[in-house]
């Protein structure tokens, strides 16, 4: 996947975490947004945050996945323009 986001639910569930700890989580959270890798070892407080995480990543991507699957990209693109369309007219 080319982007993840980052809900402010993630900052809730990770203010536990120090900076250190939470550098570490988003490092593994990029990791795993690029490739699916697992990451080898974190802290376990940074773990059980990024399984958390991971799971919404994962619940998302899958949503994601099945509407490109329905749609055709020029469905998409209509879509887009009307959007774009909308925001710029009104």
């Amino acid at each position: 996947m080319e982007k993840f986001n980052f809900y402010s639910e993630y900052t809730d569930l990770s203010k536990y975490l120090s900076s250190r700890q939470f550098k570490k989580l988003v490092v593994a959270l990029s990791n795993y947004a690029t490739d699916k890798s697992f990451p080898d070892k974190l802290p376990k407080k940074t773990l059980i945050v990024f399984m958390k995480i991971k799971n919404i990543m994962d619940v998302e991507w899958a949503e994601y996945e099945k509407e490109m699957n329905r749609e055709s990209l020029s469905k998409i693109r209509s879509r887009a323009g009307k959007k774009g369309m909308k925001h710029r007219w009104g």
